[in-house]
């Protein structure tokens, strides 16, 4: 298996990488992990929105709807990585619907609090409300700092009434969700993993992430 799967999990991911050296495979401590380097404009050709992106998608067949999935991966937040001035954001880990208008029912980010005037990290549960998309929080959180290898286990399973969506951080539960989750067979849910922001003109965002398992249970 080369590098590149071992860093996935075995598993098959598509890369958004807009220019060279935006994203890459590095060895740091003996491991392989993704670099993510994401600038000003980072986006597909083409794209018109005002969002910059270096990410790798999965396949709607790595998330099977009724079944519980288990998701573990490791991420390093790096330079320009964090929400430092009113209106940024970052997400790092999306369960997003295929062909679906709008972002997934899952992020996890680290984005600006208007009220707590700082950036937090947050998991943010997304639904879809007529041709609108709702959002709640599930936790804010201040447990990310530059540098460190923060390991995360996200148990999710899509289900009309009964969903499932727990995020554990270094082992500690932050959110155990039970109740509607995901978006209906129209849009079949499909992991990302990378960086996902505001544009941000001359300012750069670098992390490392490692995805360790993904994992398919029972109904």
């Amino acid at each position: 298996m080369n590098a590149a799967r071992l860093a996935t999990a075995g598993r098959i991911f598509a890369p958004t990488a807009p220019r060279e050296g935006a994203m890459r495979l590095a060895l740091y401590q003996g491991r392989d992990w993704w670099h993510f380097d994401c600038r000003a404009g980072d986006r597909p050709a083409g794209d018109s929105t005002a969002v910059d992106r270096v990410r790798l998608d999965g396949w709607p067949d790595l998330l099977p709807a009724g079944r519980t999935v288990t998701i573990d991966f490791v991420m390093m937040p790096l330079d320009g990585f964090f929400a430092e001035r009113a209106g940024d954001w970052t997400v790092f880990f999306e369960l997003h619907g295929k062909n679906a208008p709008g972002a997934g029912p899952l992020k996890l980010s680290h984005e600006w609090s208007a009220g707590l005037k700082r950036g937090v990290f947050r998991a943010t549960r997304q639904w879809m409300d007529g041709g609108a998309i709702r959002g709640e929080p599930l936790f804010t959180d201040d447990q990310l700092s530059y540098g460190s290898q923060h390991k995360f286990r996200v148990v999710i399973r899509e289900h009309p009434t009964d969903g499932l969506i727990r995020v554990e951080h270094f082992n500690r539960v932050l959110a155990d969700y039970r109740g509607p989750f995901g978006y209906g067979p129209k849009y079949p849910l499909y992991p990302q993993f990378g960086i996902y922001r505001n544009t941000r003109p001359g300012r750069r965002s670098t992390a490392r992430m490692r995805i360790d398992g993904i994992a398919v249970g029972e109904a």
